[in-house]
């Protein structure tokens, strides 16, 4: 069963992951950003539409836990980020903001930001949910290491995402790709796979009525068959990474505007 999660005709930007169960959602239209919180483990959207005080040049850092490190854009025209505003996801609101530090990582309910001076950088360390500076580092060998041991690693824990299959080192799927291609519309070029469990989630680029379009195939690999298909996007060209899996859900990119939802495994 098919469920939207997404679906109101503007661009689906960017996705960012937490580790856990929430997954933020960045959309964009007339140049204005978007936000909304999706829980996967009910696939509830918990926050909807969210517009932060400057509507344009604005975007996540990171989502942390039930907060979200939004940051500003230096200036239109160059993509820096400056300053950091901790949103609370369950409160809905802005906890604190600092305008012109730049964030530098997230652990531990601490944010570190950095600002450079004149005579050298400098990292100050602030409590997550007051803002409250706890530290500030401005030695050159003690900055090196913060930069050294940021690991993010953690935010793709039960996610799956599509890979090149000639990148993967499975046989079998290789022969379950040459048999959906032999007698099929579906293009033997820049063909994605994900693995889980076991099903295959194939996306094709598919030639229909002189027509492309990037169609994704579920392949039951114990069954050995296709139990369904679906069309992510209708374009001449491949668009890359449109589905993924958090928790067995697969999540699907729908013409970059839709994002619908369903699972095969249960």
């Amino acid at each position: 069963m098919l469920k939207t999660i997404i679906d109101n005709n503007r661009t689906i930007w960017q996705i960012h992951l937490s580790g856990g169960n929430l997954v933020a959602i960045e959309e964009r239209a007339n140049k204005e950003a978007f936000f909304s919180v999706l829980d996967t483990s009910n696939n509830e959207i918990i926050l909807k539409d969210y517009q932060f005080e400057e509507k344009s040049w604005v975007g996540i850092e990171q989502l942390y836990r039930d907060k979200i490190i939004f940051h500003w854009y230096q200036t239109p025209e160059m993509p820096y980020h400056k300053g950091v505003a901790i949103f609370d996801i369950n409160k809905k609101e802005i906890l604190w903001k600092n305008e012109f530090e730049k964030f530098v990582t997230v652990k531990n309910d601490k944010i570190y930001t950095i600002m450079h001076k004149m005579l050298g950088e400098e990292i100050k360390v602030y409590e997550i949910n007051t803002g409250k500076v706890s530290d500030v580092i401005t030695d050159t060998k003690s900055i090196e290491n913060i930069f050294n041991s940021i690991d993010n690693s953690y935010i793709y824990k039960n996610y799956l995402y599509p890979l090149y299959y000639d990148e993967i080192d499975d046989e079998n799927i290789y022969s379950v790709i040459e048999k959906l291609t032999s007698n099929s519309s579906y293009l033997l070029n820049e063909i994605e796979v994900i693995e889980n469990n076991k099903y295959y989630y194939i996306s094709f680029q598919e030639k229909i009525q002189g027509n492309y379009a990037n169609t994704l195939v579920v392949y039951n690999n114990e069954l050995q068959k296709v139990v369904d298909k679906i069309v992510l996007n209708k374009s001449n060209k491949m668009i890359k990474s449109s589905y993924f899996v958090i928790n067995d859900n697969l999540y699907l990119i729908i013409d970059k505007n839709k994002i619908i939802c369903t699972n095969y495994t249960e």
